[in-house]
């Protein structure tokens, strides 16, 4: 039976910590409680949990985890003493904590903490600028909208605040906790939070987004929240007799294309060099996967696949050597959209470090259309790629066409000091009962290194209005 597999070798989420909606308490007790969750399986394949609160008092406990469904896992009941020299101990006691897997996304949530015998809903999201609810969340103040937060498809940079009214978007700033922007002279704060999760069997529902506060003058505190719900429909994607057809195991060669886990400190760039390309057989009818670098090596590895969908199949998880780096799948997903076999990973790590995957059909060519590109936590213009040879970008109030080429996979603009290379990229990908919805786009950076604004992505999702967001 498919199960969700216990992070391994290491999983970290933002931890956020809030009172039960139900009762009336205000946001700011959960406060004090932010921080983080570091999953871990040691070599005897014992695992555990530890708590580090951005005070920094900290605590672990080993726990116990089951898993007998896909994208659902669950840690038993446990306890732990979380400490910091010249501070009280805070006793922390679970009834449980439940692990799903949610949009490519690992999350955490419990319903059942107790900390000094005092209960509140704890949550762990991928990062303090959390997409995995949605993309555009509606912002309410006591309980009255007042706009919307748009987030990034990829990574903390481009979040912004756009009030009701047509009045025009502001920036928000990505902090240690979540996010936080100034509006009609109040400085909102906020953190990412599961508001409820139900696991039951079938359909898995998430509702979740982002808690805060905004304060005025002194004294003068108002709780606002943003939140949006989505749904896992297990039978979809999970194994299903009644659905005869499959995708086949590819063979076939495809150019691969690797990015950093989006942060503030790793560039796009860095993936460049990981650049190669990634094959598919069944020599004597068994699975094998060859990853190609771009220095020559290239290695082999037996692999597990099953599909039961003619548009989707899993690669099951593998390690290999590449150029003296470990590169270690959780899996790797196959598709077909539009005529053509892709395959992406958003659960690969390179030597400890986390990458996401998108592997093109060989020879490899950009994606055609038109995408708005991001750089420096702000809209700049229009990139319009048009065929293989490329296209031409407009910049924001300006109606001159800067010419755009393209060189295999590669794009580029621009003169120096500021030039703009790019590869393709599949930001996301959606499998419903409908069929195969990934979110195309570019990543990219520049020439010359401003600051942290040197990374760019241009995505097909915006600046139009986002289509109704399909989940898993």
């Amino acid at each position: 039976m498919p199960s969700l597999p216990y992070p391994k070798p290491s999983a970290e989420l933002r931890m956020s910590i809030s009172p039960p909606r139900q009762q009336g308490r205000p946001v700011s007790d959960g406060i004090p409680f932010l921080g983080r969750l570091t999953f871990k399986t040691d070599r005897s394949g014992a695992t555990s949990l530890q708590v580090d609160l951005d005070t920094g008092l900290s605590g672990s406990a080993t726990i116990s985890y089951s898993s007998t469904r896909l994208f659902v896992g669950e840690i038993a009941g446990f306890s732990l003493t979380v400490r910091k020299a010249g501070q009280p101990d805070q006793h922390w006691a679970f009834d449980g904590i439940t692990l799903l897997y949610f949009r490519f996304r690992l999350l955490a949530f419990s319903s059942s903490l107790t900390i000094d015998g005092v209960p509140f809903v704890l949550s762990g999201v991928s990062s303090p600028v959390e997409s995995g609810f949605d993309f555009r969340l509606t912002v309410t103040e006591k309980g009255i909208p007042i706009g919307t937060l748009h987030l990034p498809l990829i990574g903390t940079s481009g979040v912004a605040f756009v009030p009701l009214g047509n009045r025009p978007p502001i920036a928000a700033t990505p902090t240690q906790a979540g996010i936080q922007w100034v509006f009609d002279n109040r400085t909102y704060t906020g953190f990412p939070a599961i508001f409820d999760l139900d696991p039951s069997p079938g359909n898995i529902a998430v509702s979740g987004g982002y808690l805060g506060l905004s304060t005025g003058i002194p004294n003068d505190v108002e709780e606002w929240e943003a939140s949006a719900r989505g749904t896992i429909t297990e039978i979809e994607i999970g194994a299903s007799p009644q659905e005869p057809a499959r995708l086949p195991f590819p063979w076939s060669q495809f150019r691969l294309l690797v990015s950093p886990t989006p942060s503030d400190t790793v560039s796009v760039s860095s993936g460049v060099n990981l650049w190669g390309s990634i094959a598919f057989a069944s020599p004597n009818g068994v699975p094998t996967v060859t990853l190609q670098s771009t220095s020559g090596s290239f290695v082999t590895a037996p692999a597990t696949y099953g599909s039961t969908r003619p548009d989707y199949g899993v690669v099951g998880p593998f390690k290999v050597q590449v150029d003296g780096a470990e590169w270690e799948f959780a899996g790797l997903t196959i598709f077909r959209w539009r005529g053509e076999t892709y395959v992406v990973s958003y659960s690969l790590t390179i030597n400890g470090q986390e990458y996401n995957l998108t592997a093109l059909p060989a020879p490899a060519k950009p994606f055609n259309g038109t995408f708005a590109v991001i750089h420096g936590g702000r809209e700049i213009g229009m990139l319009k790629i048009q065929n293989a040879r490329g296209g031409y970008f407009v910049y924001t109030g300006s109606s001159t066409k800067l010419p755009v080429s393209a060189r295999e996979e590669s794009i580029s603009w621009g003169d120096p000091p500021e030039v703009y290379t790019g590869f393709p990229f599949f930001l996301d990908v959606v499998i419903s009962r409908k069929g195969v919805e990934p979110a195309i786009g570019f990543l990219g950076s520049t020439e010359q290194i401003v600051e942290d604004d040197d990374d760019w992505e241009a995505s097909a999702r915006g600046p139009e209005p986002l289509l109704e967001t399909r989940y898993l």
